[in-house]
């Protein structure tokens, strides 16, 4: 949807990522689980806080890795 408004190598961010989603997140926790098994992501999330954290996209560059990992859960 908004991919052709994205540069290659710029950056996407998503907010609400937590795997311990809150009752109101859990929609975005389950896009995020399955955005990560097929594309390299960062993520930063604070334990114990229900619904939160935040997670980021690169969008590729022909091909290039621009040093993000694929997360681990």
């Amino acid at each position: 949807m908004y991919s052709p408004l994205v540069a290659p190598g710029g950056l996407v961010a998503f907010h609400d990522i937590s795997p311990d989603p809150a009752e109101w997140t859990q929609g975005v926790a389950r896009f995020w689980q399955e955005f990560t098994a097929e594309h390299e992501t960062k993520e930063c999330v604070v334990s114990g806080e229900p619904g939160f954290g935040i997670g980021v996209y690169r969008v590729p560059f022909h091909g290039r890795n621009f040093g993000f990992t694929t997360a681990s859960r």
